[in-house]
């Protein structure tokens, strides 16, 4: 078993569109399922109808009947329960005859959900309602079900998958696109599918063209195309769990239960500590062996699903006709995936992708290959977008390599200049404190200076702020930020140094340079309470 749960890429947002979709898909299913638990026991009785009347208008049933009258087959005698699974069981294959159309499709999916238990399981009243049907010959049923059917699943495993894919892949594409352009390419996406396994089912496989398409999947398929197009070179953390793991699991339990049951006497005290222990003894003893995790590129990931996952099934199904009972909506997968992966060629995935690459190999070749080979992708990216912040940053590096001080301290301080303009804090604390360190001597704008301690301040970084505070004072005293630095300074030594004579000289500084300042009474009050 191989699962991808997470993706070497920090979402720099907060991803709320796929948070909503997420919460609106398990909201649905949970409505579908209690909707389905309420109307139950007609959905039942319509079943137990459907049974009686295949049975009883087909050869199949009439030998079934023969051989229940009988009371036994081959010597063997059946009971009651049996005998109801058996003509299920005929019911239903007599309805996989006549799949092909709505009647026909309905007492399929009655018959098959028979005695099932609904609670992750939505029965046929709410998906046979609201899923898409390619044959169904109302437009606007249509066109309204294209857009239910996105909320729609079958069951837990079908919801779960789904909602994987969509954590996984949709954070970073919402990050890509913005919030308004990928809800609707996602929507768009989930329609694109629809559409293209409408159109290969009535060409291919008319069987199915009344069997109900259900599921995100569609939609999410667009997500993969987004993820794969712009994101090319992100790795996928994929969790694997070995086939024999299970077995080694349940041998461990029932050895744990055995001791358990020995010590307790009581089976069921027994068998929950016994499963918990097997948990324990594979999370403990198997990682090594039996499960565990690993990085893959994720292209080559989303590129095996589409290949062998879909497109192969899709069009051996497609050419075989088989595809007429129901299953995985292989086009609608593919559908989506070419609708995400043409709009993120159109919308600059692949360059906006190789820029950011281009800038992590630069920041990769400032420890590893040396000064030169970051300086060469970083200037790429400066004669694409001189405003680049990281790209000024690495090449302020880079040319801190070279001992070329004058070229360092430049380009710094436009990545400075610009991630105080746009309020991009990471990059400035970033920017600053290893500016500061590799040029201490270096003197920055008051503006920029301002910026800095006022993110300083935000992560209490005390000590940094009394010391970007002291250098506004000082290299800009004419600047309109240097008389609220110096107030601002006086109260830092005093609140969270407890330097009181430091505190009184900065006050009596104030009072000096600003006699006429408005804050000027209160700084008079103060140093004469101090």
């Amino acid at each position: 078993m191989l699962v991808p749960y997470n993706v070497d890429r920090r979402t720099k947002i907060v991803p709320f569109i796929t948070y909503a979709l997420l919460a609106l898909n398990i909201f649905f299913f949970l409505v579908s399922v209690g909707v389905s638990n309420f109307m139950r026991a007609e959905d039942e009785r319509a079943a137990k109808s459907a049974v009686y009347t295949l049975l009883a208008s087909s050869p199949e049933g009439r030998e079934l009947n023969q051989i229940e009258q009988s009371g036994a087959i081959f010597g063997e005698e059946f009971s009651r329960e049996e005998m109801v699974l058996a003509r299920q069981a005929v019911a239903l294959k007599v309805a996989s005859n006549n799949l092909g159309t709505p009647e026909g499709y309905r007492q399929f999916w009655q018959i098959r959900h028979m005695g099932k238990s609904l609670v992750m399981d939505p029965h046929h009243s709410v998906i046979n309602t609201l899923a898409y049907r390619p044959g169904n010959d109302g437009a606007l049923h249509r066109f309204l079900s294209m857009w239910s059917a996105m909320f729609l699943h079958g069951d837990i495993e079908h919801l779960f998958g789904n909602m994987l894919f969509l954590w996984v892949f949709g954070r970073a594409a919402e990050e890509f696109l913005g919030r308004k352009f990928y809800a609707g390419i996602y929507f768009a996406a989930g329609v694109g599918a629809t559409l293209v396994q409408h159109l290969f089912t009535q060409f291919f496989s008319p069987a199915g063209m009344n069997v109900p398409l259900v599921g995100a999947s569609g939609a999410i398929a667009g997500v993969l195309g987004l993820f794969a197009v712009r994101y090319y070179r992100t790795n996928v953390r994929i969790f694997y769990l070995m086939g024999y793991a299970w077995i080694l699991f349940w041998l461990a339990a029932m050895v744990a239960f055995g001791v358990w049951y020995s010590l307790l006497g009581d089976a069921s005290a027994a068998a929950i500590l016994a499963i918990l222990a097997g948990g324990a003894f594979m999370f403990v003893a198997g990682r090594k062996w039996a499960w565990g995790a690993f990085w893959a590129n994720s292209a080559l990931v989303i590129g095996v699903w589409v290949v062998v996952l879909n497109l192969v099934p899709a069009i051996w199904k497609s050419l075989s006709g088989t595809d007429g009972g129901g299953g995985v909506a292989y086009w609608a997968h593919i559908g989506g995936f070419v609708f995400g992966a043409a709009y993120a060629l159109m919308a600059g995935g692949v360059e906006e992708g190789k820029d950011e690459y281009r800038l992590q190999d630069a920041q990769k070749a400032l420890d590893d290959s040396g000064s030169e080979t970051a300086l060469n992708h970083a200037m790429i990216l400066l004669q694409k977008d001189g405003n680049n912040i990281e790209a000024h940053r690495v090449v302020a590096q880079a040319y801190d390599r070279r001992k070329a001080t004058e070229m360092a301290v430049r380009h710094y301080g436009k990545a400075l200049e610009l991630a105080a303009r746009r309020g991009d804090s990471e990059n400035l604390l970033k920017t600053y404190n290893i500016a500061a360190v590799n040029h201490p001597e270096a003197t920055w704008s008051a503006p920029i200076l301002w910026a800095v301690g006022r993110e300083l301040g935000k992560n209490r970084m005390h000590n940094e702020l009394a010391n970007v505070l002291t250098q506004i004072v000082e290299a800009h005293p004419n600047a309109p930020e240097a008389e609220i630095a110096l107030l601002k300074s006086a109260q830092l030594w005093g609140r969270e140094f407890g330097q009181t004579d430091e505190q009184k000289r900065q006050y009596s500084l104030f009072l000096e340079r600003y006699p006429e300042s408005i804050h000027a009474a209160n700084v008079k009050n103060e140093l004469a309470r101090l």
